[in-house]
């Protein structure tokens, strides 16, 4: 077998594929999705909201003709979370079943709208509880690397590791596993040894060097 040294960068390959894998298991919420709520209590009263306004301005102040196609809407507002900490939310939210057309003076230009929501609409809710899960995902994902690097940092080559730890194969491209398997010639082998131990060699044979020293 050729031997691998667990390098920096194979380090990071393998966190970084541990990442993925966790997300895998345990995916954060990305999306919030508003179609419903925004169709009952935003887009079925714009007919409303157009009377409304052309009866105290006139119909002229306005031009209704001219519309937006939503696909966005910010919503900004704040809630006490469960340490007693004020969050303060700026989340974009998004339409799953497609667009909205609004009056063009409702949105921020063309696709966009931002609304300011108190904390007990149901879309606060939503937020926060998806933003309570992300947080409790990325902190069990952060144990989970940690652990990760704890049993990384016991082996100096992929070699050891992976006949401690089998299914790290898992984490690791095929190459390295690849090269791992290749048989090498036994004097091959025993430079490849030899150069692991040379970048630790003079701090191991330093005490060595002045322990003999000392004893002369």
């Amino acid at each position: 077998m050729a031997t691998v040294r667990m390098s920096q960068r194979l380090t990071t390959e393998i966190r970084n594929a541990a990442k993925k894998k966790f997300a895998t298991v345990h995916p954060t919420i990305d999306n919030i999705y508003i179609d419903d709520w925004f169709k009952e209590n935003i887009y079925s009263k714009i007919s409303k909201y157009k009377d409304l306004t052309n009866e105290l301005f006139g119909s002229d102040v306005f031009n209704y003709d001219r519309m937006a196609s939503l696909d966005t809407v910010y919503v900004y507002s704040k809630y006490i979370d469960e340490d007693g900490d004020e969050r303060k939310i700026n989340q974009q939210c998004e339409f799953e079943q497609g667009q909205f057309e609004v009056p063009y003076q409702l949105a921020n230009g063309y696709s966009s709208m931002s609304l300011y929501l108190p904390t007990e609409n149901p879309v606060v809710q939503k937020i926060i509880k998806a933003q309570e899960h992300n947080r409790a995902v990325n902190r069990k994902k952060d144990h989970y690397i940690d652990k990760i690097d704890e049993a990384l940092g016991e082996f100096t080559t992929l070699n050891q590791a992976l006949k401690a730890w089998p299914a790290l194969k898992d984490l690791v491209e095929d190459e390295y596993i690849q090269k791992v398997h290749k048989k090498v010639p036994r004097a091959q082998k025993q430079k490849e040894q030899r150069e692991l131990i040379e970048s630790q060699e003079q701090e191991l044979n330093e005490v060595l060097l002045t322990a003999n020293l000392l004893e002369n």
